[in-house]
């Protein structure tokens, strides 16, 4: 009776143990990558501003998940750049410009045995294999510059990814660990 008793338990573990360290829920990670130009001097810049005709409107975000989600994130950044020793700048010309995006889309589980993505997923997240990811990418312009000289995406899956206060917080830290570049 033992002996089969331990047969069931590791029957089960086996099962049940693959399936929990290959989900994709809502605790996922996410990768950092930045890049930035060349010949300039991060360090001489203390003053900013959120990018003209980057946010959307400039009323909050009122019942509008997007918006909302937009909202929360903007204020997280305005609270970690002012921690970091950044100054907003009204009125008068900052040193640099903020702009951030938000992305979310739906991509193809891989097959863990084959490394490769699996062609019969059907259309959708719910019970196929197609997995939730997304991204956040904060660039860093200066006046009269078309192209950023600084930005830093953190990008990831899962159900929840980039949903919560917390994970918004944790990728924009994650983001401006990095900045200014050495």
């Amino acid at each position: 009776m033992r002996r089969e008793l331990t047969m069931i338990l590791a029957t089960a573990m086996i099962l049940v143990v693959p399936a929990c360290t290959t989900s994709t829920g809502s605790s996922s990670q996410f990768e950092v990558k930045t890049k930035s130009a060349e010949g300039i001097d991060f360090h001489t810049l203390t003053t900013w501003r959120w990018k003209p005709g980057t946010l959307r409107g400039a009323e909050r975000g009122e019942g509008n998940p997007v918006k909302m989600q937009e909202d929360t994130t903007r204020r997280i950044l305005e609270a970690e750049l002012s921690q970091r020793g950044y100054s907003w700048m009204e009125g008068a010309k900052p040193d640099f410009y903020v702009s951030f995006r938000l992305s979310s889309f739906h991509t193809a589980r891989r097959n863990v045995q084959t490394s490769q993505a699996d062609p019969s997923a059907g259309p959708g997240p719910s019970g196929s294999n197609m997995s939730r990811s997304g991204s956040l990418t904060v660039s860093i312009w200066l006046a009269g510059r078309d192209t950023p000289v600084w930005w830093g995406s953190a990008a990831g899956t899962g159900a929840g990814f980039l949903r919560s206060d917390e994970q918004l917080r944790r990728a924009v830290r994650a983001i401006l660990a990095e900045f200014p570049p050495l």
